[in-house]
């Protein structure tokens, strides 16, 4: 019986990629830079998950003033992401201008 090159290939090509990615999923931590960096997620509040895109200046004050009362703020809480609504495009020009829901 003939083997085909290829598929006898394969099962050797299959024991050196898993033993390749094993040294690589287990090199010492050290690697990293020790600088606290990265150690949690960006915590964040993105106003699009709550209000879509109608978010408006209180909306926002009311959520920065929860997140201060709550402790959320002391625990890392510290980015509030305005994602839409506060620019609309002209109906003239196309080009970006505010909504009127964030005057300050």
């Amino acid at each position: 019986r003939q083997v085909h090159p290829r598929t006898s290939m394969a099962p050797r090509l299959l024991r050196l990629t898993s033993c390749a990615l094993t040294v690589l999923a287990t090199l010492d931590s050290s690697l990293a830079l020790d600088n606290g960096l990265g150690l949690t997620p960006r915590l964040a509040f993105s106003t699009w998950n709550f209000f879509g895109p109608s978010a408006s200046e209180d909306d926002v004050r009311h959520v920065a003033a929860a997140l201060k009362r709550t402790g959320l703020f002391a625990l890392g809480f510290d980015t509030i992401n305005i994602d839409a609504g506060s620019l609309n495009r002209d109906q003239t020009t196309g080009r970006l201008v505010p909504s009127g829901r964030f005057p300050s």
